[in-house]
């Protein structure tokens, strides 16, 4: 706040760049209500910090650069411009994110050292220098990021990692030593960003609520969410891999709590759910009936060899097994020795099921009669020393739509998005994402006009670090018309979003259940922070939460598998 006016960053407006963020910072004035962009067209600005005296904004910004793909430190550099217009932005040191001023003249920042700590620098913004060293101002051998400056000039409030969880601490400047908060207080759970008030007698930070024992709060199933687009509803799922009925009114998804999956049913608002599978399945889809899901049954990110099959699971829409039941119905539709089959769809008549295959050494696309499996008929879609995977059949039988490297299939993983006829002709690419863009889980609005996929073409839209543990933290929904015009961009947070569903039904924010599970606080830190040397500790899983898209209907998110 400088006054009447507020600085913060939006990723509202298309950066028109792919694969680059749609950060950038503006002030609003909230006695005229007036909004100004202080970011450069075309640049992306993250971490915002206004000076003590309101007249400057000092930014973590690639400067049009572009991001490359990293989810760790990204490559920043430290900028300041004035908080009035945008105006005399310059570059105070290069390889740094987080500013906060300590005053006018002094800004505390952090960024990776030589020696691999994340640690807290400091450096002069008066000095107009081009090759100005910052100071180092914590010490090696433990990691100290996100800082806020007192206005005492006496210390700074850092997040820290030690041992198994995230920290706020106080480190003084002059005695240069840590001294604990929130280790004292809730030892056993993440603490981030920390923030000074103006006066410097107070600390803030965020935590999750659920380990209160009077916050009674609850992770719902589903959760209203605003949509961009007249008529589309948005709510994020509590899980992954969502599918909506063919009546729109059940939802399916897969519920990976406690180091297992479970594939679950619910209505569309997020009551009564049950079990129907208990297996490690992912990428499901109903069957025009709403009676059968078709499944990939096995492990994610596998090799092409890796025994991966599809399963149909019968009775989908009324089986809701005992704790000690693992299955209700089910048949498998791929042979024993096909190695990775995965990513069933059915064709709108239910007669056939399109998917993706590791048989003949690269992932291709087949198509198999729905209730014989590839035993009765199967036939090649796509062939090529690529990788085509995700298909999905639009609901008027006249596309298949699927992601691919085709255009880029060796060096940086790059899938963009195509179409092809079911019988295997006029195939041409609907979005190019550009070396190392993706665009992944599509599918199609129930009139088959727009596609809904989630992809890297907003790049990251905050520091990772400042965030919960994330396996793709630049996942977005985006929506396009299947002429390639009016992409729109859906979801804007920092976290992953992937693997939309579109269903029939909308969901107003009212009928939306309160039904969910308390929450229990059980997601990891960044899988980044080990000390340099050591292997990182593999995750156990992402923050609890999904998110989709309802186009009169429903979608969701989760992590892009191949």
């Amino acid at each position: 706040m400088i006054g009447d006016v507020f600085i913060f960053v939006s990723t509202e407006e298309d950066v028109g760049k792919p694969v680059q963020g749609w950060n950038a910072v503006y002030s609003l004035n909230f006695i005229t209500s007036v909004v100004k962009r202080l970011t450069p067209p075309g640049i992306t600005d993250y971490s915002p910090a206004v000076s003590p005296s309101g007249e400057w904004v000092a930014v973590g910004s690639n400067e049009g650069r572009g991001w490359q793909r990293e989810i760790e430190a990204l490559n920043l550099d430290l900028y300041i411009f004035k908080a009035e217009d945008g105006s005399q932005r310059r570059m105070i040191v290069r390889n740094g994110g987080w500013p906060t001023w300590m005053d006018d003249n002094t800004v505390y920042f952090h960024r990776i050292a030589d020696d691999g700590w994340w640690s807290i620098f400091k450096v002069n913004v008066s000095d107009t220098s081009a090759d100005q060293v910052a100071e180092r101002v914590t010490p090696s051998g433990v990691h100290a990021f996100t800082p806020a400056a007192s206005r005492s000039g006496k210390w700074i409030a850092v997040a820290t990692r030690r041992a198994s969880f995230r920290h706020i601490e106080i480190f003084e400047l002059e005695s240069k030593k840590f001294f604990p908060l929130t280790a004292l207080i809730n030892p056993n759970t993440h603490h981030y960003n920390p923030f000074v008030s103006p006066s410097s007698n107070k600390i803030g930070y965020h935590r999750c609520r659920g380990l209160d024992q009077d916050a009674q709060t609850v992770d719902p199933q589903i959760e209203y969410q605003k949509s961009p687009l007249p008529g589309v509803s948005l709510a994020r799922i509590k899980g992954s891999f969502p599918s909506i009925s063919p009546d729109g009114s059940l939802v399916s998804f897969v519920d990976s709590g406690n180091d297992s999956s479970t594939l679950a049913v619910m209505k569309l608002d997020g009551s009564e759910n049950r079990v129907i599978h208990r297996s490690n399945v992912f990428g499901e889809r109903w069957d025009p009936k709403g009676k059968t899901i078709y499944a990939s049954q096995g492990r994610v990110f596998a090799s092409v060899k890796t025994v991966v099959r599809i399963v149909a699971i019968q009775d989908s829409d009324t089986a809701d097994l005992g704790a000690d039941e693992t299955s209700h119905n089910y048949k498998y539709l791929t042979k024993e020795g096909t190695g990775n089959n995965a990513f069933p769809c059915p064709s709108p008549d239910g007669k056939y099921v399109v998917f993706r295959s590791g048989r003949t050494g690269r992932k291709n696309l087949y198509i198999m009669d729905a209730a014989g499996g590839e035993e009765k008929y199967l036939r090649r879609l796509t062939e090529g020393r690529w990788r085509d995977t995700m298909p999905a059949w639009s609901p008027d039988n006249e596309w298949i739509a699927f992601s691919s490297n085709r255009a880029h299939p060796t060096g940086e993983r790059s899938f963009s998005l195509y179409l092809i006829r079911p019988n295997g002709t006029d195939l041409h690419m609907l979005l190019d994402t550009g070396v190392g863009g993706l665009a992944m889980h599509a599918v199609f609005s129930p009139d088959s006009k727009r596609i809904a996929f989630t992809s890297n073409w907003a790049g990251v839209s905050a520091e990772p670090i400042s965030f919960p543990h994330a396996y793709q933290p630049y996942g977005t929904i985006f929506v396009i018309n299947i002429d390639g015009t009016g992409l729109t961009r859906l979801t804007h947070n920092a976290y992953e979003d992937g693997t939309p569903t579109w269903g029939r039904l909308p969901l107003p924010k009212p009928a939306i259940s309160s039904d969910g599970r308390r929450s229990s606080c059980d997601f990891d830190d960044v899988s980044f922070l080990s000390p340099p040397g050591l292997q990182t500790k593999k995750p156990r899983g992402q923050c609890p939460y999904s998110l989709g898209t309802y186009v009169n209907a429903a979608a969701h998110v989760t992590s892009g598998y191949l």
